[in-house]
């Protein structure tokens, strides 16, 4: 990296501080409190108000789908399921064709714009997950406070992710508040950073709850004899009872992340 590279970076980064703190100078120790309670109060509601939704939504999915199993029959139903996925495997390569020449006929921003959204989700989607062996991530964050907290009720349920989502809800809020308060004349790259925030904050949740439901699933470890229980638990259980929870909340997860509003 050049002299001059680093000469500019630098004023950049002064150029940044500066600004954000004029920003921080307008808001005193009280509206401080204010604006985080006040985006913490709004960041609670939406997520509570969207899973709400979610919730809605998946029951009346799954009543349907228990209508149809009783009033079709068990067997019928099941063999109707399995001859709609198997449709959807085999028309997958047409799918992904159409999607292609979709793709190809997007303007150049709009092409960006999802491509970013793609990367952005496989990114938050990992990070919260583990990565790709599903180890560490956010449900594991719960070792710093020692191995005999590992797997508690807190850290491996959907409390995690309702925790998780109402705490991006409140950074964002919290980065709009310090953005309206930002010098008339500012940093093109502020408004770029809320513009973004704001495009793909329902992308960046729903890659979370995916990543976390995965984590979980792993973690029930079906397929096995045993897994390294719950702690925390108020009663003793049979370990296939801690299996059917963890891929339970795994399940809650990601219908968090694919059941729309």
């Amino acid at each position: 990296m050049g002299t001059g590279t680093l000469r500019l970076s630098k004023v950049v980064a002064q150029q940044i501080a500066a600004e954000l703190s004029f920003a921080c100078r307008q808001i005193d120790r009280r509206d401080w409190w204010h604006i985080l309670l006040k985006s913490a109060g709004r960041a609670s509601s939406d997520t509570v108000t969207s899973k709400c939704r979610q919730v809605r939504n998946l029951g009346r999915l799954a009543r349907s789908t228990g209508q149809r199993y009783i009033r079709d029959g068990v067997r019928n139903s099941a063999r109707g399921d399995a001859g709609r996925a198997k449709q959807f495997v085999v028309g997958l390569p047409s799918r992904i064709r159409t999607y292609a020449d979709e793709f190809r006929r997007l303007k150049e921003q709009q092409q960006a714009d999802q491509v970013v959204d793609m990367m952005l989700t496989w990114i938050i989607f990992w990070a919260s997950a583990g990565g790709s062996d599903l180890e560490g991530g956010l449900p594991d964050t719960d070792l710093a406070f020692g191995i005999g907290n590992h797997r508690n009720v807190v850290s491996h349920t959907v409390l995690l992710g309702l925790g998780s989502e109402i705490a991006l809800r409140l950074g964002i809020e919290v980065f709009g508040e310090i953005h309206s308060r930002l010098p008339s004349h500012h940093m093109r790259a502020w408004d770029s950073s809320y513009t973004f925030l704001q495009t793909h904050r329902r992308a960046s949740i729903n890659a979370m709850w995916a990543g976390i439901g995965a984590h979980f699933l792993k973690d029930a470890n079906l397929f096995a004899e045993a897994t390294k229980p719950y702690t925390g638990m108020p009663i003793s259980m049979p370990m296939d009872v801690h299996q059917a929870l963890f891929a339970a909340n795994g399940a809650a997860c990601e219908a968090a992340a694919f059941v729309r509003d």
